[in-house]
């Protein structure tokens, strides 16, 4: 519950991150349980029925003609496929009638950029191999270690998922050093998003290794976004050790007004909490 809420908290800093902690089936168990994945473009949609006629151009998953398939959707809650938009499908069977399990929250739109559909299916086909590992704690080691590579893929969809996962997996699955510094570097990075930079402070607060509280100060000092240096003084406030309190004092000085604040938010906690064991001054009227 509580990395729950602190994940909430972290995400309210930085725009359009609603859908982080919106899921339905992961990616990576609709690649894994699924015997067929296409991808087609939608020709005729009729939710009403629960029918969809799709022009398939590329098996991801088992081996689909290209030409018309139609499929039937499965539940009360099945994606509102637009004709004309180009998907990726996941079937429950091998062969008609072609019947798909996913639900509105599932729906896999493709890319238009040639690098972040590739990345799709690259990671899509990895996740799929995942079925031909018989003992679960190795398919889940192999999971992290697939998720923490697919961080920095081209596609925004893959880097969602991949944290969404690694948040799953965090409280049960050993992390090591080399783990927690990849994971600091996507969100250190230029190119981090505005909306997964700040999970994966999360992630790193999540994580079972002594690297992680290091690691934590290095985002705080040195990540291009100022969405993610403010969680990461967010979450370093609650963590409330002693030797958050420099660190703390520094940002003080960020160039962003949100982490100004946040870290003096969270020096006024810690002085509040522990005001003997870290030496700091109570405010007294």
């Amino acid at each position: 519950m509580r990395l729950l809420l602190c994940l909430a908290a972290a995400l309210i800093a930085a725009p359009a991150s609603a859908h982080l902690l919106a899921r339905g089936i992961p990616l990576s168990e609709l690649a894994a349980a699924s015997p067929v994945a296409v991808i087609g473009r939608v020709e005729s949609a009729a939710r009403e029925s629960g029918s969809v006629e799709l022009a398939v151009e590329e098996s991801v998953i088992g081996n689909v003609p290209s030409g018309a398939l139609h499929f039937a959707l499965e539940g009360h809650h099945a994606p509102d496929y637009r004709v004309g938009s180009r998907v990726l499908v996941f079937m429950k069977t091998t062969a008609a009638p072609w019947v798909s399990r996913q639900t509105e929250l599932d729906l896999v739109e493709i890319p238009a950029r040639a690098a972040a559909r590739s990345a799709l299916v690259d990671a899509v086909r990895a996740y799929a191999g995942l079925r031909n590992v018989p003992d679960r704690g190795e398919r889940i080691a192999q999971l992290k270690t697939l998720a923490i590579g697919n961080l920095a893929s081209a596609s925004d969809r893959v880097r969602h998922e991949a944290l969404l996962d690694l948040l799953a997996i965090a409280p049960a699955q050993p992390f090591r050093a080399d783990d927690v510094a990849r994971i600091t570097a996507v969100a250190r990075a230029p190119d981090a998003t505005e909306t997964l930079a700040p999970g994966l402070v999360v992630l790193l607060a999540a994580v079972r290794t002594p690297e992680a509280g290091s690691a934590l100060a290095d985002v705080l000092r040195g990540a291009a976004s100022p969405h993610a240096r403010a969680a990461a003084a967010r979450v370093i406030g609650k963590r409330g050790d002693a030797h958050a309190v420099p660190i703390l004092r520094e940002a003080l000085r960020d160039s962003a007004l949100a982490v100004r604040l946040t870290a003096q938010r969270a020096l006024d906690e810690i002085e509040a909490r522990k005001p003997e064991r870290i030496g700091l001054n109570v405010r007294t009227r």
